[in-house]
């Protein structure tokens, strides 16, 4: 299923254009495939938002992903007000996200609210 990058793309959270496309799999998947990124996870269904002949993860697991990933504190911040902006998610809800992510994930996600709320 479409996640991360390009699900931050399709869901028009952030300015993020990915060179490759990421896809979210189960973590038995073993298939390679050129500029594809795989991410093994197991994703609960309240995560996943059927399209017409596709998967994507939902905005708030999108953002999930995205404070555990590489992409750059910017670009999550970004994310964040757009999300925000459009009605995908509240505030409260990032904040309860951040309590289930890893630290360094609730870290950065904590960040990216403290700075969409406080923009320059």
């Amino acid at each position: 299923m479409i996640s991360h990058d390009s699900a931050l793309e399709f869901h028009g959270l952030s300015d993020v254009l990915p060179d490759q496309v990421h896809l979210t799999v189960p973590p038995g998947f073993r298939k390679r495939r050129d500029r594809v990124v795989l991410h093994k996870a197991e994703i609960r269904l309240s995560d996943i938002a059927d399209q017409a002949g596709f998967r994507v993860t939902t905005p708030l697991r999108t953002i999930a992903d995205a404070a555990g990933s590489a992409l750059s504190p910017e670009h999550l911040e970004v994310a964040v007000r757009d999300g925000l902006r459009l009605g995908f998610f509240r505030k409260a809800k990032l904040l309860d996200l951040a309590l289930e992510l890893p630290r360094e994930a609730a870290i950065r996600l904590r960040a990216a609210i403290k700075a969409a709320d406080n923009p320059a």
